[in-house]
């Protein structure tokens, strides 16, 4: 595995301080000097990545996942302004796939372990966002760019076959990639403190991963003795 790309959208439910603005003032007064998102959700995977054919040499059999992210916005005015945002998301694969290839040709099943797929990012980019002074719901969008860090599964094969043994093994890499993030949503205040946000967000990343080491034995025989 030299590369992947990592496309997922992430469906959120956070808490933020959105700027505010002073009806008595008129729009362009604008309270807060700038407001702070804290969000976790699900990070559901796009196209090759999300991908659990075997026969896709793109697949990255990833499913369902979890991720956190932290926005903090600066205004321009009370409809735009700067984001920056750090987040964290966690993909695992879906092993059962890659099983049931050898049931489909009736073959015994091997025993295989895929470990998860990760990555952190770091961006920046504008917002955009409408503006209610009566307490309504209002909607935003924002468009960013950064780098990100990622991380590839561990992958473990191992089978025993009319007393043929085989074992593979191919480590984790950790590679870097630009990454693009693009999302929009409803932002609902409540009576008294932080308003509740309802969004998704589209990220998209390229990663090329290093120092994946891969190893293969086949012999005849039993697996050899586990020794501690």
């Amino acid at each position: 595995m030299k590369n992947q790309i990592l496309s997922f959208a992430f469906l959120v439910i956070s808490l933020s301080a959105f700027a505010q603005i002073d009806s008595s003032k008129g729009l362009t007064q604008i309270r807060e000097k700038g407001w702070v998102s804290v969000s976790l959700g699900l990070a559901i995977p796009m196209g090759d990545y999300g991908s659990t054919s075997v026969f896709n040499q793109k697949a990255g059999l990833a499913k369902l996942g979890f991720g956190c992210n932290v926005d903090y916005a600066v205004p321009f005015n009370p409809y735009f302004g700067a984001i920056f945002s750090a987040n964290a998301f966690i993909n695992q694969c879906d092993e059962d796939a890659v099983k049931s290839v050898f049931r489909m040709f009736g073959s015994p099943t091997p025993e295989i372990s895929i470990t998860s797929w990760k990555a952190a990012s770091a961006l920046a980019g504008i917002y955009a966002k409408s503006v209610s002074s009566n307490g309504r719901p209002t909607v935003y969008a924002k468009i960013q760019v950064g780098y990100a860090v990622t991380g590839s599964p561990e992958t473990t094969f191992t089978q025993t076959n009319n007393q043929q043994y085989s074992y593979s093994h191919q480590s984790s890499g950790v590679g870097g990639a630009f990454v693009f993030n693009g999302g929009a949503g409803l932002s609902i205040p409540l009576p008294a403190g932080p308003n509740v946000q309802l969004g998704i967000s589209y990220i998209t990343m390229k990663s090329d991963f290093k120092d994946v080491e891969a190893e293969s034995v086949e012999k005849s025989g039993n697996a050899p003795a586990q020794t501690t």
